[in-house]
């Protein structure tokens, strides 16, 4: 948006010259918080077994049926929520995926643990026994 030939600033100034461009504020922030957590491997790791409980969970009907339904089961009267991918371009979708994977906790690890035992799964024992302790132990 910002490009001095090409982006937004660019087609402003040429309608008029005596424009000022001034940076969102929201936007520099967001960067700033991506570069900050860029540096710190603890969140990058973390932030990928996000990413990869997502892929996971959300690569089959069948694991996203399990989902909901060990959601059903722990919360009958909340609703049943999907998890959220962790994209780049926003903050707020770290903020989303995280939310989402701390309402339902404790469904997601039935859910793991289910995969586990009945499709004897690598990649569901590998986020198990692994990564997803690891991430409790981040979270608390």
């Amino acid at each position: 948006m910002r490009g001095e030939y090409n982006g937004l600033q660019f087609k402003i100034k040429n309608e008029n010259p005596h424009a000022i461009y001034i940076w969102c504020w929201a936007h520099r922030l967001n960067l700033v918080v991506e570069q900050g957590v860029a540096s710190c491997l603890e969140a990058v790791d973390f932030f990928g077994i996000l990413g990869k409980v997502f892929d996971f969970i959300c690569s089959s009907k069948n694991h996203v049926f399990l989902f909901e339904k060990n959601q059903k089961i722990r919360n009958p009267k909340l609703p049943v929520r999907r998890l959220k991918r962790v994209t780049t371009t926003r903050w707020s979708s770290h903020s989303a995926a995280l939310g989402t994977i701390l309402l339902t906790w404790e469904s997601l690890v039935d859910t793991l643990e289910d995969l586990w035992t009945s499709e004897a799964s690598s990649d569901a024992s590998s986020l198990h026994a692994n990564k997803i302790f690891k991430l409790t132990l981040i979270v608390l």
